[in-house]
């Protein structure tokens, strides 16, 4: 009896064992199972694949509309609205007398303008400009005015807020290719002319100091036409249809310079003194191939240019806070300067346009309906 009963014990013993290794088997299984989850939502969650947030716009794709940086100013006809971002007290309405308007909007300034006057927003009376009004940018505190009058002859007025005429750039001997403001030291006119009447094309870009009233600095390219300006803190960068060049933007003087012969600026951002810009091969009708160059705004230092290709249905690519910006129709991917993805947010259902407005922000399209999304 005694023997029997060892035995029984023995066997209880050896059931409790193995149990207790088939719990600690499942235990196991459980934790390793938990682990794997958990590393695969961790993957998602770096990645970012959450949904980007829409705001849904009052207005449809066909109204001309402009974004200040808080809020769309839209024209319906002679009606001109303005709705703001987050404080609908904000909004206004108010008609203007005139047909054929076109619409200016910028963080500081913004204005309407026919074929001859200019009206800068919430002020009551047109200026007349003299002549044909080709062109209209604003910076933060004036407007450059390009106008053609009735003897052919182009100029560029520059006005203050209050619509007064405090500059006048006039081209006898070249041709105006653009103009524009660079804001991040005050308010800085810049123009590009080229003379056309030697065996190579010379461009000029100019900058003018609107405090001063007077011209700050000239740079000379000869041999090739510059298509394309951006500013830095330290720099100005003139993009050309062969060489990409860095000036200093205080001196005048050159940097560096580097190829970028058979390509197009598609667009271009910076962080302190770290640029990167976005072309893609000229004539290029898509957005299959890319290629960015991650650069410094003072100096060379090893310059990074990778080329990078991009699914067919790509809608637009952009350089936002030195990522590059691939929207699609169904998410929007960020990429880093190695070409590596960065994060990437999906849309709930698919677009299928977008355009670029200030503060990292778009506005993407479905069908007639427009939604902004923040991307910066």
């Amino acid at each position: 009896m005694a023997i029997s009963h060892n035995n029984a014990r023995a066997k209880s013993k050896k059931r409790r064992l193995v149990m207790s290794h088939r719990s600690r088997n499942i235990l196991l299984t459980v934790i390793v199972v938990f682990v794997i989850v958990a590393i695969i939502v961790g993957i998602f969650v770096s990645v970012g694949l959450a949904p980007l947030k829409l705001t849904e716009q009052t207005f449809s794709k066909e109204t001309q509309h402009g974004y200040t940086g808080g809020g769309f100013y839209v024209i319906n006809g002679t009606t001109i609205k303005y709705i703001d971002d987050k404080k609908p007290e904000l909004n206004s309405e108010r008609s203007i007398n005139t047909e054929n308007i076109k619409l200016v909007a910028c963080p500081e300034l913004s204005l309407i303008y026919t074929s001859n006057a200019i009206y800068v927003l919430n002020t009551e009376n047109p200026i007349d400009m003299g002549g044909t009004i080709l062109n209209v940018k604003c910076g933060s505190s004036h407007i450059g005015v390009f106008v053609e009058d009735d003897k052919g002859e182009q100029f560029i007025a520059v006005l203050d807020s209050s619509l007064k005429e405090v500059n006048r750039i006039t081209f006898t001997d070249t041709n105006p290719i653009d103009f524009g403001f660079d804001t991040t030291r005050g308010d800085v006119l810049w123009t590009l002319d080229v003379d056309v009447n030697t065996s190579k094309p010379i461009s000029t870009f100019r900058t003018y100091d609107l405090k001063k009233r007077s011209a700050s600095g000239m740079i000379t390219v000869q041999g090739e036409l510059v298509e394309d300006v951006a500013f830095t803190q330290n720099s100005v960068f003139l993009v050309g249809t062969s060489t990409l060049m860095c000036y200093d933007r205080s001196r005048n003087t050159q940097n560096y310079r580097l190829q970028c012969y058979g390509r197009e600026l598609l667009d271009v951002s910076y962080v302190d003194d770290y640029v990167m810009m976005v072309f893609r091969d000229r004539g290029a009708q898509d957005y299959s191939k890319v290629i960015i160059y991650a650069l410094s705004d003072t100096a060379e230092r090893d310059p990074v240019m990778r080329t990078i290709t991009l699914p067919d249905e790509t809608l637009a690519v952009y350089s936002v806070a030195n990522r590059m910006v691939v929207v699609l129709p169904d998410k929007v991917v960020k990429y880093r300067a190695s070409g590596s993805i960065d994060k990437e947010k999906q849309f709930d259902s698919p677009i299928d346009a977008v355009e670029k407005l200030t503060g990292g922000r778009i506005l993407v399209y479905r069908g007639n309906v427009p939604y902004m999304a923040d991307i910066g």
